[in-house]
Formats: C-alpha cells, sequence, structure tokens
C-alpha cells in the first residue's frame, strides 16, 4: 500500500489507480468533511492535524474568520493529499467571513425580477469563494418554503413557487461554478415545509416537488446535500431508497451526496457517531459532513464523534459489513472532484469586499423592495409625517423624514416578534414599511400602504428611501404567499 497519496499521485493517475494503491484508513478518511475555526489555534490545529495526516480526513469545513485568517489557516495546514475546502456562504461568505460584503438573503433575492442580477450575485459569491480558497460552497437552498412558520430554512428560500425557486437555483448554480466553485444545492428532498428546527429535532414532511433539485442536477451542480428528515417513515440521512435509489439512480445525479451535519440533534439525538456515519454511508453518501460554531462542541466533534466514525466504518469494512469495492466508489467519486479542482488556475488574491461588491449589493436591493399596497406614495420631500420605529433604529429612513405629531404614520418595523404584532393592531398605521421578513405581516389587519424592504440593512433602507420619495419605483414581486387583507 501506498505510504500517502500526494497531489502529484492525483495529477498524473486515474482516479480508481490511486484508490487501488490507498490504504483502507486512508480511503476511509476521504469521506469526512470536519470544522475547522480559522481564528483558533494551538490545540485546535493540533487536533486538525492529527485527523488530516495519521487519520487522512479529506475535507474541511470553514468556520467564522476573517479573509486575511481563512488564509493563513490555509497555509498553516500541512497535509499529503489536497483537502476538499468547503465553505456555508449562502448570503455570499459574510456569512462566515468578518469582512466580506453581507448580500441579501435569498427570499429578497427571490424578489428580484431582472435574473441578469440573480446571476451575477451567483458569480460574486463564487468569486469571493475563490478568492479565500474554498472549492465547495454549500449553496444554494433549493428548498420550497410553503410553511410559514418554519423555524430554520425562512428567508433561507428563494419562495414558495417550486419552478421560480428552480429556475433561481439554476441560475446561480451556473453562475458559481462559472468561478470555478462547486456548488452544492440543498437539503434533499426539501426541508421547505417544516415546523421542527432539525439543528435540535427530527422533522416530519413528504416530497412535494423535486424540480429544484432537478434544476441543479441539470445545471451540474458538483453537489447535493441531503436533509435530517423523516419522509414516508424512513429518515432520508439513513435511507438507501431516499439517497442512492432517488438520487444517484432516478435523477441520474453523478455528482457529490453530502450529509447535513451528522452532529445535529436531529441525528444525535437517536443515534451514536459511529453508527450514523456508517449507515449514512450506507445509505449512499459520499461525504460525511460534521459542523459546529462553539469551540467546546467543535473539539468534542474533532475528539471523540469524528474518531469513533472512522473507527466503526473501518471495522465494518474488515468484517465485511460494508462492502471495500462500495466504499472505493465513494473514494473514487471524491478523487475525481479534487483532480478537476487542482486543474484550475491559480487566483491573484485581493481584498474581498470591493467597490463593485457593494454597488451590486445596492443594485439587488434597490430591484428587491415590493410595494404591496399603494394609497399615500410617493411623499413629497418636505411632508411632515408621524414616525414610529418598532424593534430597533432606522437612521437613513429617519434622517430623510420630517417627523411631527400629525399627519399619516408611518411606521417601520425592524423585527417581528408577537408584541410588535399587537402594537401593530393598535396603532393602525396609514403606511408599513417592513425590514424585515414579508411573513410577519400575517394576522394583520389592512394597512392601505405597506412597503417591504425585507431586510435590517441600511443599503435596504436606502432602497426604501428611494422609493417613498419617488426617487424610483418598487418593482420587487413578493416572493411568497401571505394571507393580508
Amino acid at each position: 500500500m501506498m505510504a500517502s497519496i500526494t497531489a502529484f499521485h492525483l495529477l498524473t493517475q486515474a482516479p480508481d489507480q490511486i484508490a487501488q494503491q490507498m490504504s483502507l484508513e486512508e480511503k476511509v478518511g476521504q469521506l469526512f468533511v470536519i470544522p475547522g475555526c480559522p481564528e483558533r489555534q494551538d490545540e485546535h490545529l493540533q487536533d486538525l492535524h492529527h485527523l488530516f495526516n495519521d487519520c487522512h480526513v479529506g475535507g474541511v469545513i470553514l468556520k467564522q474568520g476573517s479573509s486575511e485568517s481563512y488564509r493563513e489557516f490555509f497555509a498553516s495546514l500541512k497535509t499529503s493529499l489536497p483537502l476538499l475546502r468547503v465553505g456555508d456562504a449562502e448570503w455570499g461568505t459574510s456569512m462566515r467571513v468578518t469582512d466580506a460584503v453581507r448580500f441579501p438573503r435569498n427570499l429578497t433575492l427571490g424578489a428580484i425580477q431582472d435574473l441578469s442580477l440573480i446571476e451575477k450575485f451567483g458569480k460574486q459569491v463564487g468569486w469571493e469563494c475563490r478568492q479565500l480558497g474554498i472549492d465547495l460552497n454549500l449553496a444554494p437552498v433549493a428548498d420550497i418554503n410553503i410553511n410559514p412558520l418554519n423555524p430554520i430554512i425562512g428567508t433561507r428560500s428563494f419562495g414558495d413557487d417550486p419552478e421560480r425557486v428552480a429556475k433561481l437555483v439554476s441560475i446561480v448554480v451556473c453562475a458559481m461554478q462559472e468561478e470555478g466553485i462547486l456548488a452544492c444545492a440543498k437539503h434533499f428532498p426539501d426541508h421547505g415545509d417544516v415546523t421542527i428546527d432539525s439543528h435540535i429535532d427530527l422533522p416530519k414532511t413528504q416530497i412535494r416537488s423535486l424540480i429544484a433539485f432537478e434544476a441543479a442536477i441539470q445545471a451540474n451542480a458538483g453537489a447535493l446535500l441531503t436533509a435530517h428528515l423523516v419522509v414516508d417513515d424512513k429518515v432520508v440521512t439513513f435511507s438507501y431508497a431516499l439517497v442512492h435509489d432517488l438520487i444517484r439512480n432516478q435523477l441520474k445525479f453523478p455528482g457529490l451526496i453530502v450529509t447535513d451535519a451528522l452532529n445535529m440533534k436531529a441525528i444525535s439525538n437517536y443515534t451514536k457517531p459511529g453508527h450514523a456515519a456508517l449507515d449514512a454511508l450506507k445509505a449512499g453518501h459520499d461525504l460525511l459532513l460534521y459542523g459546529d460554531h462553539l469551540s467546546e462542541k467543535v473539539n468534542a466533534i474533532l475528539r471523540e464523534s469524528v474518531p469513533q466514525a472512522i473507527s466503526r466504518i473501518i471495522q465494518a469494512v474488515k468484517t465485511g459489513e460494508y462492502s471495500e469495492s462500495l466504499l472505493d466508489e465513494h473514494v473514487i467519486r471524491i478523487i475525481e472532484t479534487k483532480q478537476k479542482l487542482l486543474q484550475r488556475p491559480p487566483v491573484q488574491e485581493t481584498i474581498i469586499a470591493t467597490q463593485e461588491a457593494k454597488a451590486l449589493k445596492q443594485t439587488l436591493f434597490d430591484n428587491a423592495i415590493t410595494l404591496i399596497r399603494n394609497k399615500h406614495l410617493p411623499l413629497k420631500p418636505d411632508q411632515e409625517v408621524r414616525w414610529t420605529v418598532l424593534g430597533g433604529e432606522a437612521p437613513i429612513l429617519q434622517q430623510a423624514i420630517h417627523s411631527s405629531y400629525s399627519g399619516l404614520h408611518i411606521v417601520c418595523v425592524m423585527k417581528w416578534d408577537g408584541a410588535i404584532k399587537e402594537q401593530l393592531r393598535n396603532i393602525k398605521p396609514d403606511i408599513l414599511i417592513v425590514m424585515a421578513s414579508p411573513y410577519g405581516l400575517i394576522d394583520l389587519p389592512k394597512i392601505p400602504t405597506v412597503l417591504i424592504g425585507y431586510e435590517n440593512d441600511p443599503m435596504a433602507e436606502e432602497s426604501v428611501r428611494k422609493v417613498l420619495f419617488g426617487e424610483m419605483q418598487a418593482i420587487g414581486r413578493l416572493p411568497v404567499k401571505i394571507p393580508i387583507e
């Protein structure tokens, strides 16, 4: 057996030849993706180097840090076989990277009608990932959020229209991959109709539409990520019928199939780490993902859960419980992916929070702002109005509006909760500005003018300001059906 597989072997040999030369331990290690925290040093790096070099772990998912810490982190990792470096950048790398531009969430993007802007967004996210050294981005979210009470997807979804979501998923997949980043559509078969957060427990649902995932496959997405769900009395993560048969055989998906984090409580509440990893592998997954943000939980993953899982799979292969030929199929698929990634041209590192990125963000918000009902707009530049902000501050709007004790009453909501909704029922404003999810409008009485800014963000405020005073039209369309009067 080869002592260690290197980048040289990836560049010069066929995937099946490489797999034949790998030890069982090397093969099993390639299945795992573990959390790496760029801001942590010393013992954390020792834990990682042990898993990468002694246990041959082949993937890392990056947690919070700056762009500089990301680059320093990658430079500090010494491994024989190149790692698959995974990011979680649904609304841009700012989801994890402190100095990146925070782009609008998917629900906001779902309101935009100019699809060329969605493509620009996808290309920007792909470019940022490449700048940081990321290979595989766990995005886009392909869930169709048909349940307003969904505690985990919500604004992470492009909307509740399957065909519309499928279109946007396809655009983002293609755009990111044009920048050399593997896209990963999630959470198969659809996490959009649940009332339980899978980080906390195991939700139940049913398959209604696979159109968004089919669109991702047709767009040649590099990966699909499955959800921790119960469908037809089967736990998707452990179901051969729903993973191998449905994804691999029926949908003809050739790329990597990735678990959601196996340490999430939807799984860990019911299954030990070793059994969960082996059962997920048996279902047909190529990559076994682990991740968390709290240091003590990350330590437990690296020191306990992952070693236990690796040991359990090695034992299963040695005893014949799991076939080494099946293991080879997964390893070969991973090696093929790494070979393709090694062939990408290098990037010239630069700052990621560029002026172009900031301008794109403003344009996205400008195109998303949605006017649901209008009786009073535009306002006159010097028009005096009663002004109330609930759930936070809106400094840009506050500065632009001439506040008084009479005239039209404008209420601006920065976040939703039960108390704020009750206040709105009592206030009965003339104009309601929502700088939060439009789902909060459910069960409110009819308000003459309703303007949706979608997010508590200065650029979203600026877009709303321009609509209020007639400097631009609100051309966004509500991406979800809201039962309002």
